[in-house]
């Protein structure tokens, strides 16, 4: 195949000779993309996993038909190949300007808009678009090489190629900050990604329509800002069904007012309440059992035990004492520790590391083109954290916050609770989606699942000795449950959220009637 061009043809002419080394060049990226889609994991939702093979589907008769306009091409003499319109067209320099700045634009949605969304699917999509565009404009240099050469024949001094140059990339950084407002300002982005979500999520039936789109949107939109000691806390946001407030607060139900006494829980996204509109994450559940309590949702995504007790810690300093806190979680000190083979640290940790290397080094004027990719050295951890992911060690470290907690506690007066959450692992039977669920965790978290059970194995041992009465173990809480609880490897639905509820509320009870 020739891509090549001579000064002696016509437009028609140089497209007819080229067309199927183009064309071959276009179903090479078509059918790797094709075979990308082909071998991404299936998602356990049902209408995921219809798009997908609607996707695999419709890109499969796209790679055909391909092959069969190759197969066309090749076996028509280029004479009598049908090119002179199309010939015209690319030889249009208003179409073929505004086909440029279409396509480029297109290749900034792609790098802007769908950033981290759905890998599985945008990769292969951008890769596709990006070679295609490339291919495009190939071909459009090749028809059109007798223009370029009379152009840059007229333009090829110093301050002409200076300025073409120039005004180029000024286009493109036009074009890309214009781009990064209206993703801003509309959350495309943000919209894509929580349509994407592929949990099924699953509301109370509580006689109120809920549009399951519109809360997969509002979660996606939400953004972690910086804390000072426990890192970050979920920004502030005004949904319909998630509403957190200017310190980072998700809302709850509570009808008492701010000087009532308070009930305040700390604990991860579970807590916090993915999964669940304002009036069904678990505070809210047990606020309308509450009646005269102030019940105040702490918990924050992401959070390990220990940024719970720094943020306990904080809200005493800060004179705001509650009369019970309810400590809720497990979960991530043990994917913390199993995924960074580290028990101790934050999740993500070097995700911290990256932050705070690459502003020291914005601060001392060298640039930074990319996000560093920092690596946990247990070394320089040892003032902190344990350089294994040993059950026993996670264990340790629980009960040692544990301990603080209740010191701290005592100091201030105030009763505390400890929950050991749900897990998937204890539930059956599972249903089809946390099958799939429990069998993504096994693979994609190695080790996770078997440090789940050999972890609560140890802590229900230390229970029957130590015989704690402000320890609430609910990792079974699910065992018998028929029906889908769990979205994904943690987070639970709102009829989830209501049995974990039920099954704190005597312990909370208890506390509050201790004299």
């Amino acid at each position: 195949m020739e891509l090549t061009s001579s000064s002696a043809e016509t437009p028609a002419q140089i497209l007819a000779r080229n067309a199927f080394g183009f064309a071959i060049l276009a179903l090479v990226p078509m059918a790797l993309t094709w075979a990308a889609f082909f071998f991404s994991p299936v998602s356990p939702d049902p209408t995921y996993a219809r798009l997908r093979t609607g996707i695999i589907l419709g890109c499969g008769g796209l790679v055909l038909a391909w092959v069969g306009l190759c197969i066309l091409i090749f076996r028509t003499p280029p004479e009598r190949l049908p090119v002179t319109r199309l010939s015209r067209l690319l030889t249009s320099r208003t179409l073929m300007i505004g086909l440029a700045l279409l396509v480029l634009y297109l290749n900034l949605i792609a790098a802007q808009a769908l950033y981290s969304v759905a890998p599985a699917f945008i990769a292969p999509a951008r890769f596709l678009l990006v070679c295609l565009s490339i291919i495009f404009f190939a071909f459009v240099g090749v028809v059109n090489t007798a223009a370029l050469r009379a152009w840059w024949t007229r333009t090829r001094n110093t301050w002409g190629a200076v300025g073409f140059v120039t005004s180029g990339l000024l286009l493109i950084s036009s074009l890309a900050f214009a781009n990064h407002l209206l993703l801003q300002a509309t959350h495309l982005d943000d919209r894509i990604r929580g349509g994407l979500d592929y949990r099924d999520f699953a509301f109370h039936d509580d006689g109120t329509p809920v549009n399951a789109a519109q809360y997969r949107s509002e979660l996606a939109q939400l953004r972690v800002r910086w804390l000072p000691y426990s890192y970050w806390t979920v920004g502030a946001f005004q949904g319909d069904d998630i509403n957190v407030s200017a310190e980072g607060l998700r809302r709850t139900t509570s009808a008492a007012s701010a000087d009532a006494p308070t009930v305040a829980f700390f604990g991860g996204s579970t807590l916090w309440g993915e999964g669940a509109r304002d009036a069904y994450t678990i505070p809210s559940v047990l606020a309308a059992h509450l009646p005269g309590m102030n019940v105040v949702n702490y918990g924050q995504t992401g959070y390990v035990s220990t940024q719970d007790m720094i943020l306990f810690q904080m809200q005493l300093a800060q004179n705001h004492v509650p009369q019970v806190a309810v400590f809720y979680g497990g979960f991530n000190d043990l994917l913390s520790a199993t995924r960074q083979d580290v028990t101790g640290v934050s999740l993500q940790e070097e995700q911290r590391i990256s932050d705070v290397e690459g502003g020291r080094l914005l601060r001392t004027g060298l640039p930074l083109l990319r996000p560093l990719n920092a690596k946990l050295d247990p070394a320089q951890l040892s003032l902190v954290a344990t350089d294994n992911a040993a059950p026993q060690t996670i264990v340790e470290r629980w009960l040692a916050n544990q301990r603080m907690i209740r010191a701290l506690a005592a100091e201030y007066n105030v009763r505390v609770l400890f929950v050991w959450q749900p897990f998937l692992n204890f539930k059956h039977p599972l249903t089809a989606s946390e099958q799939q669920v429990l069998a993504g965790m096994q693979t994609g978290y190695a080790g996770l699942s078997e440090n789940i059970i050999a972890a609560d194995q140890i802590l229900r041992e230390r229970a029957k000795t130590e015989k704690w009465d402000d320890v609430v173990i609910l990792s079974d809480l699910f065992k018998d449950e028929s029906r889908t609880t769990f979205l994904d490897v943690i987070h639970i639905t709102e009829e989830g959220n209501i049995a974990v509820a039920n099954a704190i509320q005597p312990a909370l009870d208890a506390l509050l009637q201790k004299k």
